[in-house]
């Protein structure tokens, strides 16, 4: 039994649904990103103001728990995104003779760094890094004088701490195949469709 197709004009409704959720996902992500960096910004100078090692040294602390929650949401939006982008290039452009997804897909293949993902990703880990080490550069620029030497090393401890999840977030994001991924799967299912629609084609009941 063959599968009826839809017509031009159903899969240009439907490019044009996704598009306009693809838009809307974008502004969530730099949405979030602008809250996160605000959040960040008021922390740093509540505890430049408080000229408490105390204060200061919860920053570390503090930006774990902002950065952390807004990055995984970030990421669930991205992943989402790229499988809508993905799902457009496999299925719904081909109907409509159009490369417009492909062609986003070469320019991130190319130009890494400007693509959406990654960037915002890799600010989140800069984010990270920088409040990591805001206490003990708290400490080094003109600090010195309010902290004991206990509190000088929590400082380099939480430095360092910051300095090894940062790189690894920082390797993991930058390695990230978010995209390719998606369109990799995308085009198993539309294989399978095949598959199956093929087989019920030469099933002679």
């Amino acid at each position: 039994m063959t599968t009826k197709q839809p017509s031009e004009q159903v899969w240009l409704e439907e490019y044009k649904a996704y598009r306009l959720e693809l838009l809307e996902l974008t502004k969530q992500r730099y949405s979030i990103l602008a809250i996160a960096v605000g959040a960040i910004g008021v922390a740093f100078g509540f505890a430049s103001g408080a000229n408490a090692p105390g204060v200061v040294l919860l920053i570390p602390i503090i930006g774990l728990v902002l950065i952390g929650p807004f990055a995984y949401i970030t990421l669930i939006i991205s992943e989402h995104y790229h499988r809508i982008t993905a799902y457009l290039e496999v299925f719904v452009e081909p109907n409509l003779g159009l490369e417009r997804e492909r062609a986003w897909d070469i320019h991130h293949r190319e130009f890494r760094h400007l693509a959406f993902t990654r960037p915002i990703m890799i600010t989140y880990a800069t984010l990270f890094f920088v409040s990591s080490f805001f206490p003990l550069a708290y400490y080094l620029v003109g600090g010195a004088s309010l902290f004991s030497q206990g509190e000088v090393v929590i400082a380099s401890i939480e430095a360092f701490i910051g300095l090894v999840v940062g790189i690894y977030t920082w390797r993991r994001w930058i390695s990230a195949r978010i995209r390719p991924d998606a369109k990799a799967r995308w085009e198993k299912v539309k294989q399978l469709i095949i598959a199956e629609e093929q087989e019920g084609n030469n099933d002679p009941n």
